[in-house]
């Protein structure tokens, strides 16, 4: 609510605003810059992906008598945005379907058997990748175990 509400805000400004726009906002209200920080905020929607390079720093503000009652010691945070990214190719299905077939892959891998030819063996995959792609999103690892196919127990770790 709180980014809707800062995006709103920006918006009556009749400023151009992007969904990284109102993300950066949101994350430089409750932070302090002692260095520059590097930031990618991306959007993957089901069908497109965008990407935002930005940078946020502190920079001292031009009227000293002005009083801060901040943690930033006077400072106020300057948000740039360096680069955005755009592809209609690649999103959120796009990522399940690579994952799937990593999946794929692996199990032929593992066990000499060919899944591709079963429709709900590809169905139940496509599932555990969607369910992935939420996991490693938020983690660097994720763990999957699906149901047999064929009397056979797939786990990847």
């Amino acid at each position: 609510m709180e980014r809707l509400v800062c995006g709103y805000t920006v918006t009556g400004a009749t400023l151009r605003l992007f969904l990284a726009s109102s993300v950066a906002i949101n994350y430089a209200m409750t932070r302090t810059f002692q260095q520059p920080e590097h930031h990618i905020i991306y959007d993957a929607g089901a069908g497109s992906i965008r990407a935002t390079l930005l940078t946020f720093s502190a920079v001292a503000q031009a009227d000293a008598s002005t009083k801060s009652t901040s943690k930033s010691n006077g400072n106020t945070t300057a948000i740039e945005i360096k680069a955005v990214g755009y592809s209609r190719r690649t999103g959120g299905n796009e990522l399940d379907r690579r994952l799937r077939e990593i999946l794929i892959d692996d199990f032929e891998e593992k066990h000499n058997k060919d899944i591709r030819g079963d429709a709900r063996g590809l169905a139940k995959l496509w599932k555990e990748a969607g369910r992935l792609k939420a996991v490693l999103s938020a983690n660097a690892e994720a763990a999957t175990t699906v149901s047999s196919y064929a009397m056979i127990p797939f786990h990847l770790y």
